[in-house]
């Protein structure tokens, strides 16, 4: 069994010695990158927080048949979160490890990239509500569910979840709006051009990957719902509502964002490049750029979608071939 052992350790040292002399290379690199894959439009949507009841207290104008108990069911209540487009910032870094390990493959490339985005983001919650026709024989649910101008008039009230208006909020590189961070790992497999006249210092590359991606997600119903419906359990009326939001709200959102970006997606890759590195230094320059395969919206409810371009350009340190 020794002697088993012994001989199985001696060869795989010669196989990986074999590869190690006949396909050295070995490579580590850092860039700056610009992430144009990730696109998600304005939008409005309204919140329902399942365990919330809006009494009627506050209300002007009531009709003669309410009482200032009356609760309104979740699904009627007009509370809204609203996004602005994505817009991307110029936060956006990365780094490569690549190595020859597999004959007839020129390198496996394993790469990681940053980037950073934002967009205003504001909920918008009912300050006051009156009721213009005190005649009405409707019941509070039918005039907020029809919310008819000749019945209800609503006056809304926001609060901001861009970084920049909330006191205390996390600090996230580049970021003063509502942010939307991604990090990219991949595993690619490259292969270069073999052009004879100036492969000596300019060594165009291809190749084919798989991705792993992280993102955070957008608020929605039921993000918001996470980060602050403790706070907005049971009958409320429209001052405890304002009291809620005005506290920190805001800031509970923020982190409940920044907390999930771990929430991975996969996808593929096709990258094209160049590395330029004059002989006999290890020092060189890349430029690349990959278009992004996502197998799935990096987030359904925001309509989140990330296939497109990603460019990089970076300094390496290229030893071997």
């Amino acid at each position: 069994m020794n002697r088993l052992k012994v001989l199985i350790a001696v060869s795989m040292f010669m196989v990986v010695n074999y590869f190690g002399i006949s396909y050295a290379l070995v490579g580590v690199g850092i860039h700056y990158s610009i992430d144009m894959s990730v696109k998600m439009d304005a939008a409005k949507e309204q919140l329902t927080f399942d365990n919330l009841k809006l009494t009627t207290d506050g209300f002007s104008g009531i009709p003669g048949g309410w009482t200032p108990t009356d609760a309104i069911n979740p699904q009627n209540i007009p509370i809204f979160f609203d996004r602005g487009k994505l817009d991307r910032t110029p936060f956006g870094l990365g780094g490569k490890i690549y190595v020859d390990i597999i004959p007839f493959i020129d390198c496996i490339e394993l790469g990681g990239d940053f980037t950073a985005f934002e967009y205003d983001g504001r909920i918008i919650y009912p300050k006051n509500i009156g009721i213009l026709n005190p005649a009405t024989t409707l019941t509070p649910d039918q005039v907020l569910a029809g919310k008819s101008p000749s019945l209800v008039k609503i006056d809304y009230d926001t609060i901001s979840t861009n970084l920049k208006d909330i006191k205390g909020a996390p600090s996230v590189p580049g970021i003063t709006k509502t942010p939307f961070a991604k990090l990219d790992l991949g595993l690619t497999i490259r292969k270069y051009l073999r052009i004879p006249a100036v492969n000596h210092f300019l060594r165009p590359y291809y190749g084919l990957g798989f991705d792993v991606i992280f993102a955070t997600p957008v608020p929605s119903s039921g993000l918001i719902k996470e980060a602050i419906g403790n706070d907005l359990r049971g009958n409320k009326s429209l001052a405890q509502i304002e009291a809620t939001m005005q506290g920190s709200a805001a800031n509970s959102v923020v982190r409940k964002i920044l907390d999930r970006l771990m929430t991975p997606h996969f996808g593929m890759n096709i990258i094209v490049g160049f590395m330029v590195k004059p002989p006999l230094m290890p020092l060189g320059l890349y430029v690349d750029g990959k278009y992004e395969i996502p197998f799935e919206k990096l987030d359904k409810d925001a309509n989140v979608t990330g296939m497109g371009l990603r460019f990089n350009a970076g300094l390496c340190l290229h030893f071997g071939k």
